[in-house]
């Protein structure tokens, strides 16, 4: 048994104990990017949680070979940040900047070569001001502006700002 969905494991913890469990989670794909993998479905439906290990269901994008390998693990990052954007929210942008964290620092301790890792900093750094004209922009709708989605991005967006700004101010 490969245990529930993250999805299914995250609705039932308590609100305070989701944050270690979506860290790890992070963590783990960080780690399995580290030993060339990527996943190409890094949704929070398709990966699974026994209480020991993390597996990954639904190998179903066919990225490679017309992405670069980091490119495709970018995407899978994103994929898992945004899948988790229901919990999250709650939490707010620090919780974000945090599971991008412990992305970032899996990898790092992972000890991949640093020719292979995708630079999540500058991906997002160069994200961001796409994600932002999104949200402008479905600001103008006074219904989307105040839909739970938006509240969503609004502390994604926030918490990778965070994470971005980290560099500037030093390791």
């Amino acid at each position: 048994d490969i245990g529930p969905t993250l999805s299914h494991v995250l609705s039932e913890q308590p609100e305070g104990s989701r944050l270690g469990t979506m860290c790890l989670a992070s963590a783990d794909l960080a780690a399995f990017h580290a030993r060339g993998h990527w996943h190409g479905g890094a949704q929070i439906r398709n990966i699974t949680w026994d209480g020991e290990r993390f597996a990954r269901l639904d190998f179903e994008e066919a990225l490679l070979p017309g992405m670069a390998l980091p490119t495709v693990q970018l995407y899978d990052a994103l994929q898992l940040l945004f899948s988790l954007s229901h919990h999250l929210q709650p939490l707010g942008p620090d919780a974000v900047r945090r599971v991008l964290r412990a992305y970032d620092d899996a990898w790092q301790a992972h000890g991949a070569g640093a020719a292979l890792r995708p630079d999540l900093r500058a991906f997002l750094a160069h994200l961001l001001p796409r994600l932002r004209w999104v949200a402008r922009i479905a600001g103008w709708s006074s219904r989307l502006s105040q839909s739970r989605e938006m509240k969503r991005l609004r502390t994604v967006l926030e918490g990778m700002a965070a994470f971005v700004g980290e560099r500037q101010a030093g390791p």
